[in-house]
């Protein structure tokens, strides 16, 4: 009877000892194999690729069970193919696979919004290999890769407003990740094209202040006011909804050094206390920035999420009542603004 004669072991290679020390904090350490962390090495690299042979050596019976599974893993997996989509904000996000290809692509389609709530957060029909109107690529692994050693993405995030796709790149394979973010020219833009609507809305609040100015409607309104008005109450009211109005069209200061010579001296002489007016007056004028139809901030806060004017109005009216109760409260209640002056006047 023949025996096979065993054949010799493989033997793994050993690292030599180089003896380093390091002090860090007032202690040494002293570490044999410091010199493995220069990449460049010559030593080092021989090393890796005996270590690589031997691994290979002592695996290689492996080999058949290896190419088995891998093949029966990639006969049920479809190369081309997407993931479902998932809405964040104003967006729906997925991520396409392509046959052939080792990363995938990172896409995004805008979501809808027509008011009905199911139509909105109903998944847009994406089909493999069929590409959606307006897709945008946010990051196609593919193309980063591309004359990389090493390709690894750590995480991904968006800003809210979809204008930065900011990601962490490992192009080394060590876990250090390099911050990256795309679409900065674009925010930019849109950031550039905000403070330029802002700045023509404060220009035409400040010509229609000039407008009211020249025209002195706040001079001739208010002393026809309190002139038909003797009731303190009515007084109050009356100039809520003045200062409401012009709170829609005049910047606060420009309104405030206006109206204060005209309506403060005509509070005082209704015994209305100037802290309690002063406040309203405030309040007025930034409640008048935030209401339809001509509200400066809505104006801003519209153009920053993406929405209509006339949305926005619609949608921020409820949060208007209870801003309303409370200007209501402080008007008709003294105490309410009050108080904690007298508290801290008192103190001193």
């Amino acid at each position: 009877m023949t025996q096979t004669p065993v054949q010799p072991s493989a033997q793994p290679p050993v690292a030599k000892k180089i003896p380093a020390l390091r002090t860090h904090h007032g202690d040494a350490f002293e570490d044999n194999y410091e010199w493995l962390r220069d990449k460049e090495s010559a030593e080092v690299v021989e090393l890796l690729k005996a270590e690589n042979a031997y691994q290979e050596a002592v695996t290689a019976h492996q080999e058949p069970l290896r190419e088995a599974i891998f093949r029966e893993i990639k006969g049920r997996t479809q190369e081309t193919d997407l993931s479902v989509p998932n809405r964040k904000d104003g967006w729906w996000y997925y991520t396409r696979s392509v046959e052939g290809q080792e990363y995938g692509i990172q896409c995004r389609v805008r979501a809808e919004e027509t008011g009905d709530r199911v139509a909105d957060w109903t998944p847009p029909a994406v089909e493999v290999g069929v590409e959606i109107p307006g897709e945008e690529i946010l990051l196609d692994g593919n193309v980063e890769a591309a004359g990389k050693p090493f390709f690894a993405v750590g995480g991904a995030a968006v800003t809210i407003d979809g204008n930065l796709y900011a990601y962490a790149v490992d192009n080394a394979g060590d876990e250090r990740f390099t911050l990256r973010i795309k679409d900065l020219p674009a925010i930019l833009i849109n950031t550039a094209e905000t403070t330029g609507i802002v700045m023509v809305l404060v220009m035409v609040a400040g010509a229609l202040g000039w407008c009211m100015s020249i025209s002195r409607i706040p001079q001739t309104l208010a002393p026809m006011m309190v002139a038909a008005i003797h009731s303190p109450l009515l007084f109050l009211f009356a100039s809520n909804i003045i200062l409401l109005v012009v709170g829609c069209f005049m910047e606060a200061l420009a309104a405030l050094l206006i109206l204060i010579p005209i309506l403060v001296p005509a509070a005082i002489s209704f015994g209305i206390d100037p802290v309690q007016f002063g406040l309203i007056m405030i309040f007025n004028l930034i409640l008048g920035t935030i209401h339809p139809p001509i509200g400066v901030v809505l104006f801003v806060m519209a153009r920053i999420a993406d929405v209509t004017f006339e949305k926005l109005s619609r949608a921020i009216l409820p949060w208007l009542v209870p801003l309303l109760i409370v200007l209501a409260a402080i008007t008709i209640w003294p105490p309410l603004t009050l108080w904690l002056p007298g508290v801290v006047m008192g103190a001193k």
